[in-house]
C-alpha cells in the first residue's frame, strides 16, 4: 500500500530507509545486536526510552520475566533517545540479551517506535512505554488474543500502579479529542502505552507519522487501519501497569486537584490532532469538521484568556502555523491514505464518542479555575 521500507540493520547511520514522504523515520545512531538466542521470534518487545532510569529497570525486569512465557522467546529491543543518564551502560551491563538502538538525540515516541519496529525480527511487536511493566501472563494472553482474532492492533487493560483501571478501549469525538469507551465496546483504537501490532500490517499502513514526536500517533494509525479494513482489538484478560506522564509531564487533573500541563504538550496535542483530521477524514466530512474545529479552537482560546492563560493563543497559533507550512507533505500523505480507503466515514463514525468531549474538558477547567498550571 505504502511501499516497502528496508529494515534497520547494522549501523543506523547507514539505514536511510526509503518511503513515500517525510514522515518516514531517518535513523541516526547505532544498533547493537544483543544475544537473545532467538533467530525468528513471534514477538519483539520494543521499548523507547529517554533518561528513563527511574522506571526502566522495572520495565525490563518484567519484560525479561515474560519473554519466555511464549515460544520461541520474545526478543527485547530498547530504542534509546540520546539519554544522558546511565541507560545504555545499564542495558549492556545488566541485560545483555537486549538489542539497543541508540539515537543521538531525543526523537520523542513515534519515530523511535517506527525505527524499532523496522529493526525488530518478530511477526508481532509490542510497543511498551518505559514507565510501564507487564503483569504476569500478559504476553501470552495478548499474543493469543491477537492471533486468534486476526487483529492488526491489540491492547491490554492499562492499569494504574495500584491496580485500578487507567485506560480501556479508546475512541475520539469528531473533533479528535480522546475519550474512553466502556468495557465490552469495540475500540476505535487502543492505548500506545502498551500496543501490540502485527508488523506486516504496520508497514503496509505506512507506520506512524514520524513528524508527530509524541501524542496522537496511535490514534492516527489505528483510525487509518479502520478505514483500510483492519481489525482493532482490546482484551481485559491481559494487563499492563503504567505510571504515565514520563514522556512529557502534564495531566488533566492531578491527585491534589490541580490541573497541570505544559505548553509543549498542548502544542503537540493540537498540532498532531489537526494532522490526524486532515489525513483521515473523507473530503465530504472534512468540509464540515474543519470549520467546527477552528471555531472550537477560537472558543477555547477565548476561554483561556478569560481564565488568565494567554499561552493558549500562542500554542494554537504555532500549531496551525506548523500545519500550514507542512501542508504539502500532509496532503501527499492524505492522498495515499484516501486511495486505500475501503470503509466509509459513516461506518467508522459509529465507533466515535458523543460529540464535544472538549466541552466537558472545558467545564472541568472552569471548575478548577485558577488552579490550572501551564508549565
Amino acid at each position: 500500500m505504502y511501499g516497502q521500507r528496508t529494515q534497520v540493520t547494522g549501523d543506523a547511520d547507514t539505514a536511510q530507509r526509503q518511503g513515500d514522504g517525510p514522515w518516514v523515520a531517518q535513523a541516526s545512531g547505532y544498533l547493537t545486536p544483543g544475544s537473545t538466542g532467538t533467530r525468528h521470534p513471534r514477538l519483539s518487545i520494543v521499548i523507547p526510552s529517554f533518561n528513563g532510569m527511574r522506571y526502566l529497570p522495572a520495565c525490563l525486569s518484567s519484560a525479561v520475566a515474560e519473554r519466555s512465557t511464549i515460544q520461541p522467546p520474545a526478543e527485547i529491543l530498547v530504542i534509546d533517545n540520546g539519554s544522558t543518564d546511565d541507560t545504555v551502560s545499564f542495558l549492556q551491563r545488566e541485560h545483555p540479551i537486549v538489542r539497543i538502538l541508540s539515537l543521538r538525540s531525543n526523537r520523542g515516541f513515534a519515530e523511535p517506535c517506527d525505527l524499532g519496529i523496522h529493526a525488530a525480527q518478530g511477526e508481532y511487536c509490542l510497543l511498551l512505554n518505559n514507565d510501564a511493566w507487564l503483569a504476569p501472563g500478559c504476553l501470552a494472553s495478548l499474543l493469543d488474543f491477537a492471533e486468534h482474532g486476526a487483529y492488526s492492533f491489540a491492547g491490554p487493560a492499562i492499569l494504574n500502579p495500584d491496580g485500578t483501571l487507567q485506560c480501556g478501549p479508546m475512541t475520539i469525538d469528531f473533533l479528535g479529542d480522546p475519550d474512553q469507551k466502556g468495557q465490552g465496546w469495540p475500540p476505535l483504537y487502543v492505548s500506545g502505552a502498551a500496543l501490540l501490532v502485527r508488523r506486516s500490517d504496520y508497514i503496509q499502513l505506512g507506520g506512524f507519522d514520524c513528524r508527530f514526536f509524541a501524542f496522537y500517533e496511535e490514534a492516527d494509525i489505528q483510525w487509518r487501519a479502520q478505514i483500510c479494513g483492519k481489525r482493532i482489538g482490546y482484551t481485559p484478560s491481559a494487563g499492563v501497569y503504567h505510571h504515565g506522564g514520563s514522556t512529557l509531564a502534564g495531566a488533566l487533573v492531578g491527585p491534589d486537584e490541580t490541573v497541570t500541563t505544559s505548553r509543549q504538550r498542548l502544542y503537540l496535542g493540537r498540532r498532531n490532532q489537526l494532522v490526524m483530521l486532515l489525513v483521515n477524514y473523507s473530503r465530504r466530512s472534512l468540509a464540515w469538521v474543519l470549520p467546527v474545529w477552528l471555531i472550537s479552537a477560537l472558543i477555547e482560546c477565548l476561554g483561556a484568556v478569560v481564565t488568565g492563560h494567554t499561552a493558549h493563543l500562542r500554542v494554537y497559533a504555532a500549531a496551525i502555523g506548523w500545519n500550514c507550512r507542512n501542508m504539502p507533505a500532509t496532503l501527499t500523505r492524505r492522498r495515499t491514505i484516501q486511495a486505500s480507503r475501503v470503509v466509509p466515514d459513516r461506518t467508522v463514525l459509529k465507533l466515535f464518542a458523543h460529540p464535544f468531549v472538549r466541552l466537558r474538558t472545558a467545564l472541568r477547567l472552569i471548575q478548577y479555575g485558577r488552579r490550572v498550571l501551564v508549565q
